[in-house]
């Protein structure tokens, strides 16, 4: 079978539609702690990210620190941290609808800097909602170098 598309942009003859490629969902975003945190003791605290690297499809809305889901299936959620020399440990939590999917634990005394990481792979529906919680004591360092950042993507869409 043979086909002919027009040089005109935007036109073909009706065997090209056929083999058009389907505008694919897209949702990605990365952010960024430049200013260090530290929770309240007893209450664990959405982290507000400073900078925005990027945000594809604007799910990530940085005044809240929630992701919001607008394609539902499965995706990817990383979050790295380092852990201030102000306090001993840090727990931080990627939380899907206020429950903790993952956690980053970093233990260090005082006076020293302690990193950790956690990834998660999960099924979001529309509308659930995906942050990180600073659990209560806990000590962000914040750097222009990004060394707490938090990032997801989608893998693949449900349809």
């Amino acid at each position: 079978m043979t086909f002919t598309v027009r040089a005109e942009k935007g036109t073909c003859d009706s065997q090209c539609s056929k083999y058009s490629a389907p505008i694919q969902k897209q949702s990605a975003f990365n952010v960024g702690l430049f200013s260090h945190r530290q929770a309240e003791p007893r209450k664990s605290l959405p982290i507000l990210y400073d900078y925005v690297y990027l945000n594809i499809g604007n799910n990530y809305n940085n005044e809240t620190g929630e992701f919001v889901c607008e394609h539902s299936g499965i995706y990817v959620f990383n979050l790295n941290i380092l852990k201030s020399r102000v306090c001993d440990s840090t727990t931080v939590s990627i939380s899907k609808n206020t429950v903790s999917e993952s956690s980053a634990y970093a233990y260090g005394n005082e006076g020293n800097f302690a990193s950790a990481s956690a990834t998660t792979v999960i099924h979001l529906d529309k509308g659930d909602t995906v942050l990180t919680l600073i659990n209560s004591s806990g000590c962000l360092f914040g750097s222009n170098v990004g060394y707490t950042n938090f990032n997801g993507f989608l893998l693949y869409p449900d349809d």
